[in-house]
């Protein structure tokens, strides 16, 4: 006898006229494939467009039931890699800009004034999408504990699961770990815990977070990162004063976790700390970069970074097999 499941029907128009009914369950073909659905939602306005539904769940094998993960991650940060990046690839993937925006807008308002723009933006030949975030921090600068605070409040509201809280705490933890040591070797400055620079990466971090969670891709499990990752060259300024590319903080974050990279081929800084923090938060383990030939690709993303360069600053994104 044939499982049966439970369905939410739409049997006529109009508002309300949904109710829950038992059907078999469905048996998926050879071009199928079958979803064991997690939670969904659905609805419906007064004006009576069609129904909006959405649903989570796991793709699972029909010959043994199982629950398996066959579709990755794969970052390609060949012509950079920040946290705004990241954010817009994703977003570029599918994720749903207005609840990123929110996401990062709510925290971003335990620090300061928050605003962020989220749109469509091309790179010489390449379509991807630009995050802009424009924040007032605090004249003091942001430090740990408020960062901290600031995340512990604005997921009360996210229904966020545990696994990406901890992911933004940890990609939090080593980018403070990182830059605090960097300042201490900064000579005069007194207070190594404040960043000045990166008052919006928290912003950043969350916004990658509530992404992922929705895409269905798990820090540390399923995301992978083409290798080497290219750093560029030259020199970075920032208020205490001009460093060589890697900035200080980001060499820590590579050298610290072993991450493979390469300088160059642009003479700017293509990775930044925040983008290296949350490189090593989510990536589970790298692959050369000719091995991108092998990568059956189901869909691209682009995020668009600030710079205009003899190559697009996007950073790619690919969900393949």
């Amino acid at each position: 006898m044939r499982k049966r499941m439970k369905a939410l029907v739409k049997f006529r128009k109009g508002v309300g006229n949904m109710e829950i009914q038992d059907f078999p369950e469905p048996k998926a073909g050879a071009e199928d494939v079958k979803i064991k659905v997690k939670a969904c939602g659905a609805r419906e306005n007064r004006a009576e467009i069609p129904l909006d539904a959405r649903a989570r769940g796991d793709i699972i094998r029909e010959d043994k039931g199982q629950e398996v993960t066959n579709l990755k991650l794969f970052l390609n940060p060949q012509a950079g890699m920040s946290g705004d990046m990241m954010v817009g690839a994703l977003v570029g993937l599918g994720a749903t800009s207005t609840r990123i925006k929110s996401a990062m807008e709510t925290v971003g308002r335990f620090l300061g004034d928050a605003r962020v723009r989220i749109y469509p933006h091309r790179k010489m030949d390449t379509q991807a999408t630009k995050v802009d975030v424009f924040f007032e921090p605090s004249p003091h600068g942001v430090d740990r504990e408020k960062t901290r605070k600031a995340l512990r409040e604005a997921v009360k509201g996210l229904c966020l699961p545990e696994a990406y809280v901890q992911f933004a705490q940890e990609s939090l933890d080593i980018l403070f770990d990182a830059e605090e040591e960097a300042h201490r070797e900064i000579p005069g400055f007194t207070n190594p815990s404040h960043l000045h620079e990166a008052t919006d990466i928290l912003m950043d971090i969350l916004g990658s977070a509530v992404a992922l969670q929705e895409l269905g891709f798990f820090p540390k499990k399923n995301i992978y990162c083409l290798e080497p990752v290219y750093v560029g060259g030259g020199k970075v300024s920032f208020s205490h004063g001009t460093f060589p590319v890697p900035a200080p903080a980001t060499k820590r974050i590579l050298d610290r976790y072993k991450i493979p990279y390469q300088k160059g081929p642009l003479e700017v800084e293509l990775l930044t700390p925040t983008g290296a923090a949350l490189l090593t938060g989510m990536v589970r383990d790298f692959l050369a970069r000719e091995r991108k030939e092998e990568l059956v690709v189901r869909k691209r993303g682009y995020g668009a970074g600030a710079m205009d360069l003899d190559v697009p600053n996007v950073l790619e994104v690919i969900v393949a097999q």
